[in-house]
């Protein structure tokens, strides 16, 4: 059996993160480090959730007779 042990999560102090300044921040906002890689991800889920709806579509296509109006 596995126990799992819950530990207390302790913040880091603010002595350690430094200061949040104007020019700090502008530099923080225009970084563009792995948005790429967010926008491929992005897309690959859009793509995924797409041919997910279209089988979904063909299969319920399938499954139904088809019905002729005469």
């Amino acid at each position: 059996m596995i126990r799992f042990v819950r530990t207390a999560i302790r913040p880091r102090p603010a002595a350690d993160l430094p200061s949040l300044t104007s020019a700090r921040a502008g530099a923080l906002f225009l970084d563009e480090r792995g948005a790429a890689t967010a926008e491929y991800a992005i897309a690959t889920m859009a793509a995924v959730a797409f041919a997910g709806l279209l089988v979904v579509i063909f299969r319920a296509q399938a499954t139904t007779p088809a019905r002729s109006s005469t």
